[in-house]
């Protein structure tokens, strides 16, 4: 069976060909808009996946997807699956304290419930404790 890709507006083939060669957005975005582009060049799924190393059903499915559903059809969909044990800001709030100088820490105030789980295990005081332990070593050596 063969799968033509749907006409695209200027707009939209101007869109997709920046898509196609970004170097900030997404590799698995890019590689798909590249499977449109070249669909619009004229190649077949069978050449397209050849010429991009994957399989032909891969490249079958974001073209249906994109002639469904266009630009937003090269995004990914959600995915079941467990839900993430921290949330965005506790896993920033891990971050930026694991990533700052022990002695640019605030220590004047407990931070463990900040990063506290649903388990009760308080990553952030961990990290608290150990920039508290390396800042008492740094001190000690100097």
């Amino acid at each position: 069976m063969t799968i033509c890709v749907r006409s695209v507006s200027n707009e939209e083939q101007d869109s997709l060909l920046q898509l196609a060669r970004s170097r900030t957005r997404g590799a698995g975005l890019v590689r798909r808009a590249q499977i449109v582009v070249h669909a619009l060049e004229g190649l077949s799924a069978p050449q397209i996946a050849t010429k991009m190393e994957l399989c032909g059903h891969t490249v079958r499915f974001w073209l249906k997807r994109f002639n469904e559903r266009g630009l937003q059809g090269l995004q990914e969909d959600m995915r079941s699956g467990r839900p993430p044990t921290y949330s965005a800001q506790e896993r920033s709030t891990v971050i930026r304290f694991a990533l700052s100088r022990p002695t640019e820490l605030d220590r004047t105030h407990p931070v463990s419930d900040a990063g506290a789980d649903r388990n009760g295990q308080r990553p952030v005081r961990w990290i608290w404790i150990s920039s508290l332990r390396f800042s008492t070593l740094s001190s000690v050596r100097a």
